[in-house]
């Protein structure tokens, strides 16, 4: 599926579809990330510490749960602005 990808990627390329291509870079390090949990779980790290072992306490992981739910709008936002504001062609003069 990576190399399925990564042909699309470069066929898209070609095309100087951009948004296209980062896109399918997105899908593509999705589908290795899936594909390397899946490999690897139950272990964390492989043959020495499960993931239930290695997650923290309850009260950690729901502040986590918290402080990154209420910072994600705030990101997301920012690295959309970040996006509209670089999307401009970079010319030879800049």
């Amino acid at each position: 599926m990576v190399a399925v990808m990564f042909l699309l990627l470069l066929w898209s390329l070609k095309q100087q579809r951009y948004s296209n291509s980062f896109i399918l870079c997105l899908i593509s390090l999705f589908i290795v990330l899936i594909g390397l949990v899946s490999s690897n779980y139950p272990y964390i790290i492989p043959g020495v510490m499960t993931m239930h072992a290695a997650a923290s306490s309850t009260r950690t992981l729901e502040f986590m749960l918290y402080a990154v739910g209420g910072l994600l709008p705030l990101m997301l936002f920012y690295n959309g602005y970040q996006y509209h504001v670089l999307k401009e062609q970079v010319t030879e003069n800049h």
